[in-house]
């Protein structure tokens, strides 16, 4: 269902700012994976992590149900640092 908010936000009525979002999750995720993912799965431990990480994504997709221009950008900042913590913990 991510893969399907991600599509739906380039392509409705706000696209441009589902465009934004997208750059938000991804130049996060970029920056989190340098910089935060290690430390954090290392303190709170990987079952955790990847609890924690999965429920983000929901927000995300919560985000599209109701839309307000900025829990969008919100979510898609935090989406981007859950996502390089699962990534992080999946490995």
């Amino acid at each position: 269902s991510y893969s399907v908010a991600q599509t739906f936000q380039t392509s409705s009525d706000h696209a441009q700012d589902g465009a934004l979002a997208v750059g938000i999750i991804y130049s996060v995720f970029c920056l989190a994976n340098l910089v935060l993912s290690s430390y954090v799965t290392q303190l709170i431990g990987v079952k955790l992590t990847l609890v924690l990480s999965s429920i983000t994504y929901s927000l995300f997709i919560g985000s599209n149900i109701l839309y307000y221009r900025w829990n969008l950008f919100i979510s898609s900042f935090l989406l981007g640092i859950a996502a390089a913590l699962l990534w992080t913990a999946q490995g």
